[in-house]
């Protein structure tokens, strides 16, 4: 996997001209899905559940850092409208969007048992909602 180097020089150009929404791309895996993408010449749009300090800094850190922009964009993956408007979104600002990479999801820290139903379809409906719900808002 191509990535960047220490000081965040781009190690290629295969995804020039690409545009990749990383869903979750603010925090762990996501933000290193970024960096990876952003490392071949991708223009990058991550998606963020709502902490807007934390995706600003994201963002301007990346920036900084790689010298590239990243745009974010807030949203529920657990609502397929949400995923809906998140795609026009993304599409409307940066004209098209041709890597969809559904990485955001979340944990109930809790044992099945004790889950309850509103726990258990929470989880389900972040973790393997967005994929019909993201996929739903691309027009293929």
């Amino acid at each position: 996997m191509t990535q960047h180097d220490s000081t965040g020089a781009r190690a290629g150009d295969k995804l020039k001209g690409r545009v990749a929404f990383v869903t979750g791309g603010t925090r762990g895996i996501g933000a290193a899905i970024c960096r990876s993408l952003a490392s071949q010449g991708a223009t990058l749009a991550a998606g963020y559940a709502g902490n807007d300090e934390a995706a600003r800094r994201f963002r301007d850190g990346f920036a900084a850092t790689y010298g590239t922009p990243v745009s974010i964009h807030t949203g529920n993956v657990g609502d397929p409208y949400d995923c809906r408007r998140t795609i026009d979104e993304v599409i409307a600002m940066h004209g098209r969007l041709d890597i969809l990479v559904n990485n955001a999801g979340i944990t109930i820290d809790k044992t099945v048992l004790k889950l309850s139903d509103d726990d258990w379809f929470k989880v389900l409906n972040v973790n393997t909602g967005q994929v019909w719900g993201v996929n739903g808002g691309l027009d293929m």
